[in-house]
């Protein structure tokens, strides 16, 4: 069986594996297991999240993080969310990631600490497309 989409791959593994350990990140010196159902339930409810925003389909959503769980829980989000990603190196300065955000008509972007947040804070005044900022 052809799976066309990125989310419907995801949604493939989920029913078919559904393995306690498909994700795994570290924190504190130890690796910690995600299963499929909870990394399906957060791409759930955060694909939920972007659509009580009023994201539409084509829609652009950034994703502004080092590599992570939340970056990929994210990316299934958006794309789940029939939205567009953005990614963005997380090792940009403002100015470039203003470029990048306006030239995308990025309407949200996910921020995955206080360190890119306060990049966004920097250019946000010259972003009116964006319209949320969400941070993990």
């Amino acid at each position: 069986m052809a799976i066309g989409t990125i989310p419907q791959q995801f949604l493939h593994s989920v029913e078919t594996f559904n393995k306690k350990d498909a994700f795994k990140y570290k924190t504190g010196g130890k690796y910690v297991d995600v299963s499929h159902q909870e990394a399906f339930d957060r791409v759930y409810h955060a694909a939920l999240g972007l659509q009580a925003l009023k994201l539409a389909k084509g829609d652009r959503v950034a994703l502004l993080s080092e590599n992570r769980l939340e970056w990929a829980i994210s990316d299934l989000a958006i794309l789940s969310a029939s939205c567009i990603n953005v990614p963005v190196y997380a090792t940009l300065p403002a100015n470039q990631i203003e470029y990048i955000l306006r030239d995308s008509e990025a309407r949200a972007i996910f921020v995955s600490n206080e360190e890119q947040l306060a990049k966004i804070q920097q250019i946000r005044g010259s972003l009116p497309m964006l319209q949320t900022i969400v941070s993990f």
